[in-house]
């Protein structure tokens, strides 16, 4: 009996093994969702939270920052601007990193108002995707083609460095622009976008430097050939007499040619691709 009582233990042991082998994979695989889950959870209204850092890149008093600034925004224009990372975007929708955003922006609820509007920035640290979604696409003309767009250049040179705080800081602050351009009456568009403006004078009051001193070397260099009464000779033709020279041929050799060529490299660096539109979401993403 006594012997008996040990082989029982261990195969009781080997039997625990191989029972809380695959319960442990499921909660690892659901990890994330359940602690969106529970944030959600931690208050009434998941709306009014607007920084979802269940990959945990965020400090906490990062993370307040952000939270603070996004619901100033929300209060001053009544729009969503939300910021969402996880570790696999298919722990969501394995469909596509579009489907998985529309997954969470839906059960969670998200969105300012009755028609729920908002602007999502999801990343997916697995394969270090983005994204960026809205909704409604036809609910706030704020966020054009290219003013949605646009907002990639703000933030992706930031998370290229692994500065989560700094790129989502600086997302907000585009969104801000944005609504507060919409709010004004002038819709960002390649037109009307202050940054393209003020780019376009810098290089206009250059191009204007540079022909003024051009203009100005020129006109110095004719006032100046005018003022000389004597220049010096290169050659001896005034002394010779005229047709006492005769030149009976002439003849050309070249010794040798060269060719140079040199590839030009195209720019394949990651970024945003086109616009997507899905059940009343629109949005576009790619590598950062």
């Amino acid at each position: 009996m006594k012997k008996r009582i040990p082989v029982f233990l261990a195969a009781l042991f080997f039997l625990t093994l191989i029972l809380s082998g695959p319960a442990l994979a499921v909660g690892s695989d659901q990890g994330i969702p359940r602690k969106m889950e529970s944030i959600a959870g931690s208050t009434e209204n998941p709306a009014s939270l607007f920084v979802w850092d269940t990959a945990g890149l965020l400090s906490s008093s990062e993370a307040q920052s952000l939270q603070t600034k996004a619901a100033q925004l929300a209060d001053n224009y009544q729009y969503g601007c939300y910021l969402v990372t996880v570790n696999n975007y298919e722990l969501y929708n394995p469909n596509s990193i579009m489907q998985a955003c529309i997954t969470i922006y839906n059960d969670l609820q998200l969105g300012i108002g009755e028609k729920r509007c908002g602007i999502m920035l999801l990343l997916s640290m697995s394969e270090r995707d983005y994204y960026v979604v809205y909704y409604p696409d036809t609910g706030n003309p704020a966020f054009t083609d290219y003013g949605s767009e646009s907002l990639d250049a703000y933030f992706l040179d930031n998370f290229k460095k692994n500065d989560w705080s700094g790129g989502f800081s600086d997302y907000l602050d585009r969104c801000g622009t944005i609504l507060k351009m919409a709010s004004e009456g002038t819709i960002l568009d390649e037109d009307t976008d202050p940054a393209r403006i003020a780019a376009k004078k810098r290089m206009t009051l250059l191009i204007g430097f540079i022909a003024g001193t051009v203009l100005a070397l020129v006109v110095c260099g004719i006032f100046l050939a005018g003022m000389k009464s004597a220049t010096e000779a290169v050659n001896a033709d005034q002394y010779a007499v005229p047709g006492s020279a005769r030149i009976t041929s002439r003849q050309d050799r070249f010794l040798r040619r060269s060719t140079v060529t040199r590839h030009i490299e195209r720019n394949n660096s990651s970024g945003g691709g086109g616009s997507s539109h899905s059940g009343g979401f629109s949005g576009h993403g790619g590598k950062f």
